[in-house]
């Protein structure tokens, strides 16, 4: 159900703050994940790290520590390296994409937004706004088509945070829908969630990620989006 007009301006208000805040600060964290996907169930540890705009490091580890899968992003470029199997894959986020039924069209920047609860669609208008039937301190925010994707974000004006950020396509499909469980205090303008549930079809499952320890180094060094790979890994390219 639309919003009355007269409270439209306050909420456009709390958005606006939020999209204001500078929340650039590199982030260094220990999470659990959780991966369900065509039937199997993938519990593991590993560590994220963070250097917005566009840098993004994810390592996952096993029980005693040793990598199994490190994910690496600088801009455009993507490296996956899988070290099971001694394979390495690169490329750009473009060719990730390329030929999935239901391709997303997000770039690096947008991902690490993402992650922490940030992600502003890059068109600032606002289509409409709508009431939540299911609360009374959340709005649905209805943004216009910004390229192949569209973006329907619940929005909680007081504590000017994302609950939920549902992204589609013109055919009707959800690719992404990220669900955020917030920590009770809010840590500062740019706190990050506790828990994010991601689903859709551009998934193919439902990843859980959780922020288990939050560390907000002044600086990550760039030698931590550098990967020195062993000469008989396998190197595949995504054209």
């Amino acid at each position: 159900m639309p919003i009355a007009e007269s409270q439209r301006g306050d909420i456009f208000a709390h958005y606006q703050s939020f999209r204001n805040n500078d929340c650039t600060h590199p982030i260094d964290a220990d999470v659990s994940l959780d991966l369900n996907s065509f039937g199997r169930h993938l519990k593991a540890a590993g560590f994220l790290q963070l250097q917005p705009p566009s840098l993004l490091r994810t390592t996952i580890v096993d029980k005693v520590g040793r990598p199994l899968f490190i994910l690496v992003t600088a801009g455009d470029a993507f490296t996956l390296v899988n070290s099971m199997k001694g394979e390495v894959f690169v490329g750009s986020a473009a060719s990730i994409i390329r030929d999935r039924e239901h391709p997303l069209d997000l770039q690096p920047e947008e991902v690490v937004s993402l992650l922490t609860g940030r992600f502003a669609p890059p068109v600032s208008f606002i289509r409409d706004v709508r009431s939540d039937q299911q609360s009374d301190t959340t709005v649905w925010l209805v943004f216009s088509l910004s390229g192949k994707n569209s973006h329907n974000i619940l929005f909680e004006p007081e504590s000017e945070r994302i609950i939920r950020h549902i992204i589609g396509n013109d055919a009707g499909d959800i690719l992404l829908d990220i669900n955020y469980v917030w920590r009770d205090e809010k840590r500062g303008k740019c706190s990050l969630p506790d828990k994010i549930m991601i689903t859709g079809a551009a998934l193919d499952g439902e990843v859980r990620l959780k922020y288990d320890l939050i560390m907000l180094p002044p600086v990550l060094p760039e030698k931590t989006f550098e990967l020195n790979l062993p000469e008989h890994y396998i190197i595949k390219r995504n054209e």
